[in-house]
């Protein structure tokens, strides 16, 4: 891997961050990059992205002509071959289950001013959950080929983090929690990249109270896919989808990730909530 990014902190001379929190989590967006961090407030863990590049995603766009290649945008920089960010609008969103706190980035294609991408950050005001939502708005949007978002949560062996990555969605759909947890495929770092067909992963680790904090991933999306690239000290799950037309219904649905936060997580309890969230999709 690359060299390691060191984080602009709030205090910085160019820190340019919003802050969303509830009594659970506390997230701190960085409006140019799209990149965020998160602190547990039960358990005091915190959940950084992929210390080893500089955007929040990318997507890849077919060329315009047949003889053309696909072009390859990192989210949240600069250049022809970025989207570099600004700050839209932040608002309150409440639905009949739940209020939100939404911040919404927006930014144009490096090379084409008129086709947009926008980020859509939800809190919810009650459960400890993040929303991303990612849209594309212009008529790039028909060569849409690949999304890889967010950029995944570093799970570091310094931190003794375990990234648990299911082979499969079937015995979440058949067995039970306890026996889900007993075959948990816990990947080992080593240099790589893997990707796997599943909709989800989740990391644990111990938090500085001495807690097993856990974070859960979930790609709502039909044809989702996890990149897992790693090197002996971390492993990072990225999630995307390479079939977005088919995963997106046809552009009538946004790409749409969720991570849940959990402050005293057992094997059992990260089970329960992952087949919770496998039979939602398979419903």
């Amino acid at each position: 891997m690359s060299d390691k990014l060191e984080e602009t902190t709030r205090a910085g001379p160019a820190a340019d961050f919003i802050r969303l929190n509830n009594q659970a989590v506390q997230v701190d967006i960085h409006t140019r990059t799209g990149r965020f961090t998160v602190r547990d407030l039960v358990s005091d863990a915190q959940w950084k992205m992929d210390p080893y590049v500089p955007e929040c995603g990318r997507i890849v766009l077919a060329g315009g002509q047949p003889e053309q290649s696909d072009k390859t945008y990192l989210l949240g920089q600069k250049g022809d071959r970025g989207v570099r960010f600004h700050h839209k609008t932040s608002f309150i969103r409440s639905d009949v289950r739940d209020d939100y706190s939404a911040v919404v980035l927006e930014g144009p294609l490096g090379d084409d001013k008129n086709t947009l991408i926008e980020i859509e950050f939800l809190l919810s005001e009650a459960f400890p959950t993040l929303d991303l939502t990612l849209r594309i708005n212009g008529k790039k949007k028909e060569n849409l080929r690949q999304i890889s978002f967010p950029v995944g949560m570093a799970c570091t062996v310094e931190e003794s983090a375990d990234l648990i990555l299911p082979k499969s969605r079937e015995p979440f759909l058949k067995e039970n929690p306890v026996h889900i947890a007993e075959k948990f495929h816990r990947w080992k770092a080593s240099k790589g990249r893997v990707v796997h067909g599943v909709s989800l992963f989740a990391i644990t680790k111990q938090s500085r109270s001495d807690r097993c904090a856990a974070c859960l991933g979930f790609l709502d999306c039909l044809y989702a896919e996890m990149e897992v690239r790693s090197d002996e000290a971390l492993s990072i799950a990225t999630p995307g989808t390479s079939e977005p037309r088919a995963a997106l219904n046809d552009w009538r649905m946004d790409y749409r990730f969720r991570y849940q936060f959990v402050p005293d997580a057992t094997p059992v309890a990260v089970a329960w909530l992952c087949r919770e969230h496998v039979l939602q999709q398979h419903q």
